[in-house]
C-alpha cells in the first residue's frame, strides 16, 4: 500500500512540475512487460472471444483497479493478421454489451476488436462502490491520476496488439463511447501507432465538459464549494487535455458521431473535437446523449464501415443523419389546462438551427401536438393542440 501511495504522489509531483512548462508534454510510453497468453472466453456467430489481463501502468491503493482485463474478438472462419480496433466503453458501464456488439460488427468485416476496461469500472470496481463511481471525482489531482492511468493502460493494450501475430501491426484503430471517446481523443493525440479513430458522443476540453455536463452535477457543486471555477479547473487539467495533443498531431482522420441535443457532452466540446481533426467524418444523431440506443444497429454499422474502408484506403462518406428519432420527456404548460408531463417524439423540424418543431406528446390528459419554436436550450414556445382546441403554451423538455 505504501509503495502505491508513493507512486501516486510521484506522479502528482511530476504533474506539478509539468504545469510550469509552456507546452504540456505527452507522458513517456509505459515500460514493456511480458504478457500472459490469451484464454478462450466465449464463442459468437461472428467471432471468437478471448481474455487476457495485465497489471496497470499506474498502481492505485485499490487492488481491484490494478488489474486490466481486455477481451479480444477475432473474426470467425477468417485468417489473420487482422486490422484491429481498440474499443473503450462509456462512464458507469455495467456490462460490455454495446462494445461487444461493436466488436462483432467489426468481426463481420474481417477486423479484430480489443475491448479494454477503463479504471474503476466493471471488474476494476473497488469493493463497496459502483462501476465508474470513482472514475470522476471532485478532485483535480485524482482526475489527473485517473486520466493518466486510462492513457497508459490503453497504450499498454496497444503494446499487446503490437506483439501478437493475430493482429496487423500497421492497421491499429481506436474507438470510444462517451467517456471512452474522451480517453480515445487523448490516446489518439499522443500515440501515433493508432492510425484511425472513431469518437462516439465525445468531446474535448474536459474542464468545459465537467462544468456544463448534465451528468456531473454533484461533482461540479463540490468543486464550486472548494473554490474552483471552470478556468481554474482547466489550468489544473491542462497536462492531460486531449485538445492540446490532437491539435499537435499531423494528418489526423476520424469518424465523429455526435448528438444534436446532447446535454452530457456540451456542443462546444463536440465542435472543438471536430475542429481538432484534420480530416473529420461527421455523422449526426437527432437525439440526446442516450438516444443512440434507438439507432444502435445503424450506428455500429457506420463505425464498422468507417474502419473497414479507412484501413483499406478506400473513400468513406459519413452518413450525415443516422436517423434516430428525437424522443422527448418534458413538462408542458398552457393557459387553459395548466401543467402536464409529457412523453413523445418530434415529427417535424425546420429552420437553419432546427429551431421550429412539431412534437407529438402522450400526456395524462391524452395525446397533444405541440407546434413551436425553441427559445432556450430546453424551452420552446408555441401552440398546444388537442381535442379541446388550440392553446398557447410552453414546453420544457430533455431529449433522450
Amino acid at each position: 500500500m505504501q509503495t502505491k501511495l508513493l507512486t501516486i504522489i510521484g506522479f502528482l509531483l511530476a504533474f506539478a512540475g509539468l504545469t510550469l512548462a509552456q507546452t504540456p508534454q505527452a507522458p513517456p510510453p509505459p515500460p514493456t512487460i511480458q504478457f500472459d497468453e490469451m484464454q478462450p472466453f466465449a464463442q459468437w456467430p461472428d467471432g471468437n472471444e478471448f481474455l487476457v489481463s495485465f497489471p496497470t501502468v499506474i498502481p492505485t491503493p485499490q487492488p481491484e483497479n490494478n488489474v486490466v482485463p481486455i477481451h479480444i474478438l477475432l473474426p470467425k472462419g477468417k485468417s489473420g493478421p487482422f486490422p484491429t480496433v481498440l474499443i473503450l466503453h462509456y462512464w458507469g458501464a455495467l456490462n460490455r454489451n454495446v462494445e461487444r456488439a461493436m466488436g462483432l460488427a467489426l468481426n463481420r468485416k474481417g477486423i479484430a476488436a480489443v475491448l479494454m476496461t477503463l479504471p474503476y469500472h466493471l471488474e476494476r470496481t473497488p469493493a463497496g462502490s459502483r462501476s465508474g463511481e470513482m472514475a470522476i471525482q471532485a478532485d483535480p489531482a485524482l482526475l489527473n491520476v485517473t486520466l493518466l492511468q486510462s492513457l497508459q493502460d490503453t497504450r499498454r493494450a496497444i503494446d499487446y496488439i503490437e506483439i501478437r501475430p493475430e493482429f496487423d501491426h500497421n492497421k491499429i484503430g481506436i474507438g470510444g463511447l462517451s467517456l471512452g471517446a474522451i480517453v480515445t481523443a487523448l490516446v489518439y493525440g499522443v500515440d501515433d501507432r493508432v492510425s484511425h479513430a472513431a469518437f462516439i458522443l465525445g468531446g474535448v476540453d474536459i474542464a468545459h465538459i465537467l462544468w456544463n455536463s448534465s451528468r456531473v452535477v454533484a461533482q461540479r457543486d463540490e468543486l464550486r464549494q472548494k473554490g474552483y471555477t471552470e478556468e481554474k479547473l482547466r489550468a489544473d487539467l491542462v497536462n492531460l487535455e486531449p485538445d492540446t495533443f490532437l491539435k499537435g498531431r499531423q494528418g489526423t482522420e476520424a469518424l465523429i458521431v455526435a448528438a444534436r441535443y446532447d446535454t452530457v457532452i456540451p456542443e462546444r466540446s463536440t465542435r472543438e473535437l471536430i475542429d481538432d481533426i484534420k480530416n473529420p467524418k461527421v455523422s449526426w444523431l437527432n437525439t440526446g446523449h442516450f438516444g443512440g440506443a434507438f439507432a444502435q444497429k445503424r450506428l455500429l454499422e457506420e463505425v464498422a464501415d468507417y474502419f473497414s474502408k479507412s484501413f483499406d484506403n478506400q473513400p468513406f462518406a459519413a452518413e450525415p443523419n443516422l436517423g434516430a428519432p428525437t424522443i422527448r420527456l418534458g413538462v408542458q404548460y398552457n393557459f387553459s389546462t395548466g401543467m402536464d408531463i409529457g412523453f413523445g417524439a418530434d415529427i417535424w423540424r425546420a429552420g437553419k438551427e432546427r429551431e421550429y418543431s412539431a412534437t407529438a406528446l402522450l400526456t395524462p390528459r391524452g395525446i397533444r401536438l405541440f407546434l413551436g419554436r425553441r427559445v432556450g436550450r430546453q424551452i420552446a414556445a408555441g401552440a398546444l393542440i388537442d381535442a379541446r382546441g388550440v392553446n398557447l403554451g410552453v414546453l420544457w423538455s430533455t431529449v433522450l
